[in-house]
C-alpha cells in the first residue's frame, strides 16, 4: 500500500525547499500538494514561488491543489485532510516547515501499517522532544495521549468527527464526560477559545483524541525538527526556538519490534510542566 505525503504550503519558499529535499532523499513515491492563496498582492510573489517548486518536481508523482483564495493555515489543513482520507486510507502530514532525518519515511509508513486496526491509536508522530518523552523508554516507540501537528500521520478513521465540531463542542464534551481537560496543558483550553479567530486546526485534533481516549505513537527520539518558529517563518507559533531538537534520530532498518499501544503514564504531567515553563518564558 502507497502511503502519500500530504505537504501543506503558502509563502515560506527556503523551508519548502528543505521540506523537499527531505522527501526526495526519502523516495517518498506520491506527493499531494495544497498551497494556499495570497492574502493580498504583497503574497502572489512568494505563493507563485512555493507553487512553482512544486509544480517542477519531477522524480515522483504529484498531486497539486492550488487554492483560488486564501483559506488560512487552519482551514487549508481541515479541508486538505478531508479530501485526503476520502481518497486514501492512510497519509502522512507535513506543513512546509518540516525537516525530517533520515529513515523517518519508512519508520512512519510502517507505524501506520502495523498500528492501522489498533482503533486505540489514532495518530503517529515523528516529532517529540526530552522534556516531554518519559525517561527510561526503551522501545522504539511511546503512546501519548496528546495528539501531533508537527510531522503526524493517521487514518481515515482517525478524522471521523473531526470537522463537524469545533474544539470548544469537543472540550466541553470532555467536561459533561468528567474529562480533565488541562490534563495535557493548560494551553488547550485557551487555543480552543481563540481556535476560530486565529485559524487554528490542531487543538481540536488534540480534543478529538481526548475526548475519544485516542492514543498518538512518538519515536523514543524524534526524527523530525519544526523549522518554522522565529518571527519571520511562524504562522501561529512564534518565539524562541524551545521546541527544536539539536540532533535527530535515525531509526534502524525495518523489521521494528513494535510496542503495544499503552499511554505512558508520565506523559500527561510532562506536557504540564513543559507547557508551565513555556508560559512562564514568555510573560
Amino acid at each position: 500500500m502507497i502511503i502519500p505525503v500530504v505537504v501543506f504550503a503558502f509563502t515560506r519558499v527556503n523551508l519548502l525547499t528543505n521540506l523537499l529535499g527531505c522527501l526526495k532523499r526519502e523516495e517518498v513515491p506520491y506527493i499531494i500538494a495544497f498551497s494556499d492563496g495570497p492574502r493580498d498582492r504583497r503574497d502572489v510573489p512568494a505563493v507563485n514561488r512555493s507553487r512553482d517548486l512544486i509544480n517542477s518536481i519531477d522524480w515522483t508523482e504529484v498531486e497539486h491543489h492550488e487554492r483560488p483564495r486564501n483559506l488560512g493555515i487552519g482551514p487549508n489543513i481541515l479541508d486538505g485532510v478531508t479530501y485526503v482520507f476520502s481518497k486514501w486510507p492512510a497519509a502522512l502530514f507535513f506543513e512546509d516547515d518540516i525537516f525530517l532525518g533520515p529513515g523517518s519515511y519508512t519508520f512512519l509508513c510502517e507505524a501506520l501499517r502495523h498500528y492501522e486496526s489498533s482503533s486505540e491509536v489514532l495518530s503517529i508522530s515523528g516529532w517529540t522532544l526530552p522534556n516531554v518523552t518519559p525517561e527510561g523508554v526503551s522501545e522504539i516507540a511511546y503512546f501519548d495521549g496528546r495528539a501531533e501537528c508537527w510531522a503526524w500521520g493517521g487514518w481515515a478513521r482517525s478524522w471521523e468527527g473531526m470537522v463537524e465540531e469545533t474544539a470548544l463542542v469537543k472540550m466541553n464534551k470532555c467536561i459533561e464526560k468528567g474529562i480533565d481537560i488541562h490534563q495535557y496543558g493548560d494551553d488547550l483550553p485557551a487555543m480552543a477559545a481563540m481556535e476560530i479567530d486565529r485559524k487554528l486546526w490542531a487543538v481540536r485534533f488534540m480534543y478529538h483524541h481526548l475526548l475519544h481516549g485516542g492514543l498518538s505513537m512518538r519515536p523514543r527520539q524524534s526524527l523530525a525538527n519544526h523549522m518554522g518558529m522565529d518571527k519571520a517563518n511562524s504562522t501561529n507559533f512564534a518565539g524562541e526556538n524551545r521546541w527544536f531538537n539539536k540532533t535527530l534520530w535515525t531509526p534502524p532498518k525495518p523489521p521494528y519490534d513494535w510496542p503495544q499501544p499503552e499511554k505512558n503514564p508520565d506523559t500527561a504531567v510532562l506536557w504540564q510542566n513543559a507547557i508551565r515553563i513555556e508560559n512562564a518564558s514568555r510573560r
